[in-house]
């Protein structure tokens, strides 16, 4: 089984109003594409909800994040990002949606 992941950001992105760009990327739906660079400045519990609730409303894989630690105060630490089989068998993404997600460049 293939590890789920997003495509890296291609050249020839469209500029829109007040200097959002938005990354064409082969194979992605319109209707998530403005999550391009979601976690750009960080994020958190109520951020990762959001951004994969969209994206596995959108038909894209269940995706979840695991932290190092969830306290009183709510979870921290570092934190991975996983695609999440119906068996609950937890795969491991490629790299590029972490850094499609976070705006990065994709690292060869």
């Amino acid at each position: 089984m293939s590890t789920p992941a997003f495509g890296p950001p291609q050249p020839g992105a469209a500029a829109e109003k007040d200097t959002v760009v938005v990354q064409r990327t082969p194979g992605l739906p319109a209707d998530i594409a403005d999550l391009h660079g979601a976690f750009q400045h960080g994020y958190g519990a109520d951020d990762v909800r959001t951004v994969f609730g969209r994206i596995s409303d959108a038909g894209g894989p269940c995706l979840v994040c695991v932290w190092d630690f969830a306290d009183a105060y709510g979870f921290g630490g570092n934190s991975e990002f996983y695609a999440e089989e119906d068996n609950g068998v937890l795969l491991e993404l490629q790299q590029d949606a972490y850094w499609w997600l976070k705006r990065l460049p994709p690292r060869r």
